[in-house]
């Protein structure tokens, strides 16, 4: 059969299954620059051409964080202490949850400490989705499909951010297995036509309740997002977003939930700097703290009035002192210092304004 025969014979009855031998695998090189994200131990969490989850109860800050990993990625910055890969993608957000305002809020927060260079590449490679015009609101792809279309082969994104992923359904239904498989692959489609390697991911509500926020550590992480188990079986990378702290919203943990082409990268906490409106590192989260608190439980080790009440008496006025003379001393972590200070303000043990405790009435 000449060449000729065989387009012929193709045309007619279309591809069969690509397949390879071992030696194929042995002499295959993964290409090197690919992804957006590691894990922490060199390997790539997030790779191209994958699907991935940004996964948290409502008001958690998932919409920032998944714009935060946006710019970091095109800035070369850590992302949740985890590394970004660069060169840098061409980013696009489409969302219907945020306002203008909100969005302005964050963008501008963020954009504050870009040096020149850094802003133009900003510039040229984020594209957020605004609500202005009319039915800038729906975004399922049942009824806006071509608007996909013609923003993908606009702006040929390599990265897309979908917020809520819902939004993306028909009915807005995440249990309805059906139409998750194929709003997703029909985005998926549309944007590997433009950008073979293109990543979607999908910032997705939790499930609710005190039992399926437990789930966000563990062997349940993968049980952590709402709705049909076909989700989390098409995304490949899975991260959890919870709170890490019950008096202090500021403070979120990311865990892993999902990471099948690499190991799982380990659970931190961030807190949120509200003059960038951007998250960093937590330098008092810890690990055992957040199980407990997720537990409902108390942190390992308890914090008595009485040691807050020597320390202020001494001088030691301020939450990261206090807190560093109680670790030094009983080993108790900033959590439980956190948690007894703030009863003890409700209570009226201590009094605290412009971050200096003192002593109250109470008790």
């Amino acid at each position: 059969m000449n060449s000729l025969e065989e387009l012929e014979r193709i045309a007619d009855e279309g591809w069969p299954f690509t397949t390879w031998s071992l030696d194929d695998f042995e002499e295959w090189q993964p290409p090197e620059n690919t992804g957006i994200l590691e894990n922490g131990f060199g390997d790539t969490l997030i790779d191209d051409g994958a699907d991935a989850a940004v996964v948290g109860p409502p008001g958690v800050g998932k919409s920032r964080l998944a714009l935060q990993l946006a710019l970091s990625q095109i800035t070369s910055q850590p992302w949740g202490g985890l590394p970004t890969k660069w060169p840098p993608r061409k980013w696009l957000y489409v969302g219907n949850e945020n306002s203008v305002r909100r969005q302005k809020a964050d963008l501008c927060a963020m954009a504050k400490s870009l040096t020149p260079a850094t802003r133009i590449l900003v510039a040229e490679n984020l594209f957020l989705h605004v609500q202005q015009e009319r039915d800038d609101h729906a975004i399922s792809m049942a009824e806006s499909a071509n608007k996909w279309r013609l923003t993908i082969e606009n702006l040929r994104p390599d990265c897309i951010i979908v917020d809520p992923f819902e939004a993306l359904l028909e009915n807005g239904d995440a249990n309805d297995s059906a139409d998750v498989r194929r709003s997703m692959n029909q985005l998926g489609s549309m944007l590997r036509e433009v950008s073979p390697g293109g990543v979607v991911i999908y910032v997705h509500h939790a499930r609710t309740g005190a039992i399926a926020a437990a789930g966000a550590l563990g062997l349940d992480g993968n049980n952590y997002a709402k709705g049909s188990k076909t989700f989390t079986g098409i995304v490949r990378t899975q991260i959890n977003v919870c709170p890490a702290s019950l008096d202090d919203p500021s403070r979120v943990a990311i865990t892993c939930g999902k990471a099948n082409d690499c190991r799982p990268f380990e659970t931190s906490g961030l807190v949120l700097d509200n003059d960038t409106r951007s998250y960093k590192s937590d330098p008092d989260f810890d690990a055992e703290d957040l199980a407990a608190i997720l537990q409902g439980k108390d942190p390992p080790v308890k914090v008595s009035y009485d040691e807050i009440r020597a320390l202020i008496n001494a001088g030691t006025n301020r939450f990261n002192d206090i807190a560093t003379q109680i670790r030094n001393g009983s080993g108790a972590k900033a959590e439980a210092v956190r948690r007894k200070l703030n009863a003890g303000v409700r209570e009226g043990v201590f009094n605290q304004a412009l971050g200096i405790y003192s002593l109250g009435s109470g008790l």
